[in-house]
């Protein structure tokens, strides 16, 4: 990776104790480039990798997965810095759009990602979408339709009828999961701190969960989606029924999970960890597919909390650690 020196750009901290971002000069190759866990700073990125198609930024949501690697959660195989970015819309040189699914080749994980002005990826995690679609809809949904849509077919194999616990309801994955559930004729509750009711679908407290669910989904949940991990992972066991199917797929309230045996034993119940790496390319690629679809068919408007310019992107990622909407990054290709 090619870096400017420091005497000509200045180095933002993700705010801890009480540091403050600080945004340098953009040039036409700047990225978002992660120099140790929680240090965040804008630089040149990487040269574009030969095989592969060369592509602007436009727009990119940053995700909870980007903003946990670059807080040190999910240490890389690439070794610091790393550029971070997971998906986007982007546009080649001929002016075509993509949704740009890096995640599935491990863009931003293991190899640089794609919060950069300008990157390279290969064929074949590139979408085509239709030039002047709703490209903030498009890079702040997709990834997390493809992700429910992966666990509720591929990994629990849900039919209709079914119930459907989703935890952290006011997130990306849980308000796709909604989307997705009520697609499929889930029966569905949401569990969130309020206890809200969130897109028709009846809310529950994080710290009622079990009566909560079971009042509403009668025998209990036969999937919990959960991405929040922590104490709450715990609590939501007792809404399980038999043979639940508790798919982990994050852990926003913590890593360490207290489980109490009887709840696990009792009903069998199932604690799956979900990775969409590991879901085949050809399976992958369809689910996003079918996500973009969607999207364009106005089958699921994500909330949008706001949209900065890539050159404010510490600054845009510390915002987006407090907020509930999406918050997305825009490139000079927008």
């Amino acid at each position: 990776m090619e870096h400017v020196g420091e005497s000509t750009r200045k180095r933002g901290y993700l705010p801890r104790g009480g540091a403050r971002a600080l945004t340098p000069p953009v040039s036409d190759n700047s990225a978002l480039i992660a120099t140790a866990a929680n240090e965040l700073t804008l630089g040149l990125g990487s040269p574009a990798i030969p095989g592969e198609v060369e592509l602007e930024l436009v727009i990119s949501q940053i995700s909870p997965l980007d903003r946990q690697v670059v807080a040190g959660f999910f240490p890389p195989a690439k070794p610091w810095p790393l550029i971070p970015g997971t998906a986007a819309v982007a546009k080649d040189a001929d002016g075509n759009h993509y949704f740009a699914f890096a995640e599935s080749v491990g863009g931003g994980l293991t190899r640089d990602g794609i919060h950069a002005q300008r990157f390279s990826l290969p064929q074949s995690v590139l979408h085509p979408i239709p030039t002047g679609c709703d490209y903030v809809a498009i890079a702040s949904a997709v990834t997390s339709l493809a992700t429910a849509r992966s666990i509720l077919q591929d990994i629990a194999k849900v039919k209709s009828g079914d119930t459907l616990l989703i935890l952290g309801g006011t997130g990306s994955v849980g308000q796709a999961s909604i989307a997705v559930g009520r697609a499929l004729g889930l029966t569905m509750a949401v569990a969130s701190r309020d206890g809200a009711d969130i897109d028709g679908v009846r809310g529950v407290r994080n710290d009622a969960i079990a009566e909560g669910a079971r009042a509403i989904l009668g025998r209990g949940a036969d999937v919990i989606i959960d991405p929040v991990g922590g104490e709450i992972t715990g609590n939501a066991m007792s809404a399980g029924a038999p043979d639940c199917k508790h798919i982990l797929l994050g852990f926003s309230s913590g890593a360490m999970m207290p489980i109490l045996a009887p709840k696990f034993l009792g009903g069998e119940h199932q604690l799956i960890g979900f990775n969409l790496l590991r879901r085949s390319h050809e399976g992958l690629a369809e689910h996003v597919r079918a996500a973009v679809q969607d999207v364009i068919a106005g089958g699921f408007a994500p909330e949008i909390d706001s949209i900065h310019p890539l050159a404010d992107g510490v600054a845009a990622y510390a915002h987006a650690a407090k907020v509930r909407g999406r918050v997305l990054l825009q490139g000079s290709g927008a």
